[in-house]
C-alpha cells in the first residue's frame, strides 16, 4: 500500500490529494487575477469619465473671449484626453503594488502581488511589472493568457519583474 504520512493517507493517494488541491487553487487564482484586473479597469474608467466630464462642464461654461484662448482649451483638453489614461493606469499600477501588493480588485479578490522571497515589490519592480502588462497586452494578451497555461500560473509580466501573485494572508 505505501508509506503511510499520519497514518491517514497512503502516499500515492496523498500526492494526487495534493496535486488536486493545488490544480485547483491555481486555477481559483487565474480567475481571481481576471476578475480583480476588470475591478481595476472599471475603477480607473470611472476616474477617467469623471475627469473629463469635470473637463466638459469648464469647457462648456467657459466664455470665449477670442479665437485664440478657444484654441488653448482645446489643446489643454487634447492633451488632458490623451495622457489623462496613461497618467492614471502608471500611477495606480504602480503605486498600489509597490505599497502593499494590492489594488482595490486585488484587495477585493483576496490576492496580492510580491517578489519571489514574499516580500514587497520595489517601485522598480512595480514600474517594470507594468511595462510588462504592455508587453502581455501587445500580442492581442497572450502574454496574459499564459497564466492559464503556465504551471506556476505567472502570466509574462510576472515572469519579467519575478513577481508572483498568491493569496492574502488573513491575520
Amino acid at each position: 500500500m505505501g508509506l503511510e504520512i499520519k497514518g491517514i493517507y497512503p502516499v500515492s493517494s496523498y500526492e494526487k490529494m495534493k496535486d488536486s488541491i493545488s490544480k485547483e487553487l491555481s486555477n481559483k487564482l487565474v480567475w481571481a487575477r481576471i476578475m480583480a484586473f476588470f475591478i481595476d479597469i472599471i475603477i480607473l474608467s470611472s476616474c477617467y469619465a469623471a475627469v473629463m466630464t469635470i473637463l466638459a462642464q469648464a469647457f462648456r461654461q467657459t466664455v470665449f473671449v477670442d479665437f485664440y484662448s478657444l484654441l488653448n482649451l482645446s489643446l489643454f483638453s487634447m492633451v488632458v484626453f490623451f495622457t489623462m489614461p496613461s497618467f492614471l493606469v502608471i500611477n495606480y499600477f504602480v503605486i498600489f503594488h509597490a505599497c502593499g501588493g494590492q489594488t482595490v480588485g486585488k484587495m477585493l479578490m483576496g490576492i496580492r502581488v510580491v517578489d519571489r522571497a514574499g516580500e514587497e515589490l520595489t517601485l522598480g519592480a512595480s514600474f517594470l511589472r507594468l511595462t510588462g502588462y504592455l508587453l502581455s497586452f501587445l500580442p492581442m494578451g497572450a502574454g496574459f493568457f499564459w497564466a492559464v497555461l503556465d504551471k506556476d500560473k505567472e502570466a509574462w509580466h510576472d515572469k519579467l519583474a519575478f513577481s508572483q501573485v498568491i493569496y492574502q494572508k488573513i491575520p
